[in-house]
């Protein structure tokens, strides 16, 4: 009788095999988003632009033109103090579907302060 014998198949292409089988399988059910979105003030100002601004020179015609209107004004003391408030929503996800959902949704607030006396920056702070 002739018997035929089934071919060996090595561990190594085994382990290859099942590994390539897995990679097709969860390539497509990997997906990752990251979205960032602004208050309705919009984004805070640039490093750059907050560097212009000296005591005693920048003017509030300046503020208002560069930033816009403020969050709020207030007056006391004979200054008056705008503050700009911004909000920064971030919301990130990563998924290897259907076994592992992350998600992290992180929320950061700025304040700027700027007080004015007779028409000038005479301080300003931010607050995070």
């Amino acid at each position: 009788m002739n018997r035929t014998r089934a071919p060996k198949i090595s561990a190594t292409l085994i382990a290859l095999s099942l590994t390539y089988l897995t990679f097709l399988i969860f390539a497509g059910c990997i997906s990752s988003r990251s979205d960032v979105t602004y208050g309705p003030e919009g984004c805070p100002p640039r490093k750059e632009t907050l560097k212009q601004i000296e005591t005693g020179r920048t003017t509030e015609a300046w503020l208002l033109s560069t930033l816009g209107e403020p969050t709020s004004r207030t007056v006391a003391d004979g200054s008056e103090v705008f503050k700009y408030h911004y909000t920064r929503k971030s919301d990130n996800s990563f998924a290897i579907a259907p076994f592992l959902h992350l998600r992290d949704e992180d929320t950061d607030y700025t304040s700027l302060y700027f007080e004015l006396k007779d028409g000038t920056v005479s301080k300003f702070w931010k607050e995070d």
